[in-house]
């Protein structure tokens, strides 16, 4: 079963052309090699950028601060977090998503790299299946829609659509059952393994 997500970041740079590293926040397992993607498609798309300027927007007195972190002789702090995401422009989720890599990759113990682990892993997790694209709208025109996704993924129905739709309160035909699992498959909200 899949849901479609669109894209939940929001760009540091919509006025031109998008940095599009910003999309790949959820796939990333270093903050830094994140970082530093980010500058270098920053680079490209607009020559005059510079660690300088991003530092000031961040509002980091040492302009040579951020060179550090990259390296990793340095690390980023909570306040210095906050003001790295308000420069990159992440909102929300995009913004936990930064700051908890943050905290998984500066960990010191391997406690607290399990528990930011796991807080990583359900993040993305969240994201896979927080947004319905505006195409999958039809899902919500017949309550028995919902109920039957949720059947189909769960229920041991075994591809038989007259105990599909027996499950269901009201019960529903077994045509009804079959054409709204082919609805589902048609708006990728479940697919047949």
């Amino acid at each position: 079963m899949m849901i479609a997500q669109e894209d939940g970041i929001p760009s540091a740079a919509k006025k031109m052309e998008r940095n599009r590293v910003v999309d790949t926040l959820f796939e990333r397992d270093d903050f830094r090699g994140y970082l530093r993607d980010y500058f270098e498609e920053e680079r490209r798309l607009r020559p005059r950028f510079s660690l300088r300027a991003f530092s000031q927007k961040a509002g980091f007195q040492s302009m040579g601060f951020l060179s550090l972190v990259l390296s990793g002789s340095r690390n980023l702090g909570e306040e210095s977090t906050n003001s790295v995401c308000q420069a990159l422009g992440l909102v929300g989720d995009a913004a936990l998503m930064f700051t908890t890599l943050v905290r998984h990759n500066q960990s010191r113990t391997a406690e607290d790299r399990l528990r930011t682990l796991e807080e990583l892993k359900n993040l993305r997790k969240a994201r896979a299946f927080a947004r319905a694209g505006s195409h999958q709208f039809p899902y919500w025109e017949d309550w028995h829609h919902v109920a039957i996704r949720e059947l189909v993924v769960h229920a041991p129905w075994g591809g038989d659509y007259a105990k599909l739709g027996g499950l269901l309160r009201p019960h529903i035909s077994p045509e009804k059952a079959r054409r709204s699992v082919e609805h589902l498959v048609a708006l990728g909200l479940v697919r047949q393994d």
